[in-house]
């Protein structure tokens, strides 16, 4: 699941919600059908409403429905599907706007998208995310036309593939298959695209992680080694996975290539 695909899922949902509220009979049927599976009454009952006092001059009356029915029809039913609609539109704007900046790398936009369509988009994805790759001095504008330039010669080249592609994750394989320094900077978008989470799970695990990491007898650890062991506890099936020999090997040889250049330059 990535994020246009959930961004496609809750615009599902919220049309569903939206028309659930013209259906009122139909849920009620269902409910009447649960409520005797389970043998739960289902009528509803008659409750007095006390009436607000009116002066000689107002005009407006009391007019709350006094059927029980549609009473809970009014006050219940469409309370709550304005609610779960109000929510599923204000909740979820962040989300659609990263998608929106991000849709230049669905493989259908790649392949068919208008230049200046993918531009405006390419624009926002730069200025959204420039602190993580306009990095060495490099300008925006610099960066946005390489980007567009690898895009162009990217369809240009694989146009007839990325038609039959239906998501960023067979784009990411299909860089990863040619040369990946020709498309460096189209590798690092749709990178940034797939690691983008698209639930709060993995914000909300890695505090449950932290409480577990930073507890008082580890109160002075550093910020570098806390976010190492977080990972590691977070991603504990990639971690166990890992062959240890070959680590410490790797480690060994970078420690004494570090030792033989310090000792060359001493």
């Amino acid at each position: 699941m990535d994020l246009c695909k959930a961004a496609k899922e809750l615009e599902r949902a919220l049309c569903k919600v939206k028309g659930m509220r013209d259906k009122w009979n139909t849920i009620k049927m269902e409910a009447v059908k649960f409520a005797l599976k389970v043998g739960v009454s289902f009528t509803f009952t008659f409750k007095r409403i006390g009436r607000v006092p009116r002066f000689f001059d107002e005009f407006a009356s009391d007019t709350r429905p006094q059927d029980p029915e549609e009473r809970f029809t009014v006050e219940m039913f469409y309370r709550v599907i304005d609610t779960a609609t109000t929510q599923l539109e204000e909740r979820f704007k962040s989300q659609n706007f990263v998608g929106n900046a991000l849709k230049f790398e669905l493989p259908g936009s790649l392949a068919s998208l208008d230049i200046t369509e993918m531009r405006k988009s390419v624009n926002v994805f730069v200025n959204e995310n420039k602190g993580d790759i306009c990095k060495d001095g490099v300008e925006v504008v610099d960066y946005t036309a390489d980007l567009m330039g690898e895009i162009e010669s990217f369809r240009w080249c694989f146009g007839n593939q990325l038609k039959r592609m239906s998501s960023v994750s067979e784009v990411l394989a299909l860089l990863k298959e040619v040369d990946m320094s020709s498309y460096s900077k189209l590798l690092s978008a749709v990178v940034i695209f797939v690691t983008l989470p698209v639930t709060v799970a993995s914000a909300e695990r890695s505090f449950s992680k932290l409480k577990l990491i930073k507890n008082y007898l580890c109160s002075s650890i550093s910020q570098d080694r806390m976010d190492s062991l977080a990972i590691l506890s977070i991603e504990n099936t990639e971690a166990w996975s890992l062959n240890m020999e070959k680590l410490i090997d790797k480690f060994a040889e970078k420690k004494h290539e570090s030792a033989n250049s310090k000792f060359e330059l001493l």
